[in-house]
């Protein structure tokens, strides 16, 4: 009997001395990431309260010599819904197609995905949103952006070029002197609650500069198509439009057959197909917005069997055009 007391008291002691050495350990781990880890608390704090969010520099406009706007970032909207509270009825989500000009198919697609939060369209414009508003729809949300914006795309898109949707330049002028218009963004610190945020600490984009160009889109009274057809009447037969391979019947490039079919390298596919998620088919392909860019352009072929006589003709020749048109 006392050999088993004296076997209890020793279990019961060894339990004890177990859970007195735990605890000691704990406060002291407590006490060092108080007094050496103050930091690291903060962060992990900071990291749930405070909220960060990006303000987009305005990209610097292009000009021409006489101060006509060339290239500029216009202010939209992306079109954001929470599906948690998004709940619109068929009527709501008519008008939502018809105000957007998406299809309705495109819209419960998304609406039915398992993220929280979908994004049902960028860049819609200030009509546009105001038009959704009043439609009282729960779960909005609209996020500020900038667009570049081509007011005189036709006339001197081939000088100015383009920028991805990024607002990063790619082509022409926008991609050579891209640091200079780009700028720097912002941002906006706030601390989150939940009423919104309580207060927080703005730091102001820095908007890109504005270039002018000694380029004057009012020297020229016509469209490229017209100096083209002024072109073909002097003998010198052109490339322009959206048809770079001087082969209208054709349509525009991605309409060849070498991407249509396509048939690069005989009959394989590479590299149109190498690696792609998603097949392109580019015989469903339809750019609007490349083929007018395209059209301002004017082309004319340069082959090693020219002779100086005939390049001394197609610069007489376009002399005489662009005379005729000022």
């Amino acid at each position: 009997m006392i050999s088993r007391i004296n076997n209890y008291s020793g279990r019961s002691l060894f339990i004890q001395l177990f859970f007195v050495l735990g605890f000691f350990f704990l406060i002291t781990r407590l006490f060092y990431i108080q007094i050496f880890q103050d930091d690291f608390i903060e962060g992990k704090i900071d990291s749930r309260l405070i909220h960060k969010d990006s303000l987009p520099a305005k990209r610097g406009q292009i000009l021409d010599r006489n101060g006509r706007v060339l290239a500029l970032d216009v202010t939209g909207y992306t079109l954001e819904v929470d599906l948690d509270l998004f709940d619109p009825n068929p009527d709501q989500i008519l008008s939502l197609v018809n105000i957007l000009n998406i299809e309705q198919s495109s819209i419960v697609e998304k609406l039915n995905k398992k993220n929280r939060y979908r994004v049902l369209k960028r860049h819609i414009k200030e009509e546009e949103k105001n038009r959704i508003e009043i439609l009282g729809l729960k779960g909005i949300h609209y996020r500020q952006n900038l667009k570049r914006n081509y007011p005189q795309m036709e006339i001197s898109s081939h000088v100015v070029g383009i920028t991805d949707t990024e607002r990063i330049g790619i082509q022409g002028t926008e991609l050579v002197f891209n640091r200079l218009l780009m700028g720097k963004d912002g941002v906006f610190t706030g601390v989150k609650s939940p009423i919104g945020f309580m207060e927080g600490y703005r730091d102001s984009p820095q908007d890109g500069s504005n270039l002018k160009l000694t380029i004057d889109t009012d020297s020229l009274n016509c469209t490229a198509d017209e100096y083209a057809e002024a072109l073909e009447a002097e003998g010198i037969i052109p490339s322009y439009g959206p048809y770079p391979l001087g082969i209208p019947e054709l349509g525009p490039l991605y309409k060849h057959p070498f991407l249509t079919e396509p048939n690069l390298y005989g009959n394989s596919r590479f590299p149109l197909d190498y690696n792609r998620e998603i097949p392109i088919d580019y015989s469903k392909v339809k750019n609007t917005y490349g083929e007018k860019l395209m059209s301002g352009g004017i082309t004319i072929p340069m082959q090693p069997s020219f002779s100086e006589e005939y390049i001394g003709q197609i610069i007489d020749a376009n002399r005489k055009v662009a005379t005729a048109f000022k």
